[in-house]
């Protein structure tokens, strides 16, 4: 019966304690033709979108390129990935997705 117990919990019990990722993607609305249509397929994960314009002060303060991705594991961020000098994240979701998978583990 324990064993029975300890299975079911391993099983299913899991995923109650397992961290709450959000992928953020914010961008301006000027640039909105370099935004990343691709990062609403990652696995594991929650996907968010935000235009910068629609942001309080204190998150456009912080942001210094667009698009800018950000990883939050339970509400903190724990990795930033930000556009180059062409406006363009040019980070593959291969690698985004790596990283979430990372940070879930």
């Amino acid at each position: 019966m324990k064993t029975l117990i300890l299975s079911f919990f391993l099983l299913f019990g899991g995923p109650i304690f397992s961290q709450n990722i959000t992928v953020l993607q914010i961008n301006a609305q000027w640039n909105s033709g370099n935004s990343r249509s691709d990062l609403s397929k990652l696995k594991g994960c929650k996907y968010e979108f935000g235009w910068l314009e629609n942001q309080p002060n204190s998150i456009i303060d912080n942001i210094s390129s667009v698009p800018t991705v950000i990883i939050f594991v339970d509400n903190r961020p724990r990795k930033i990935y930000r556009a180059d000098v062409s406006l363009k994240l040019g980070v593959p979701l291969k690698e985004i997705q790596e990283e979430v998978d990372r940070l879930r583990q």
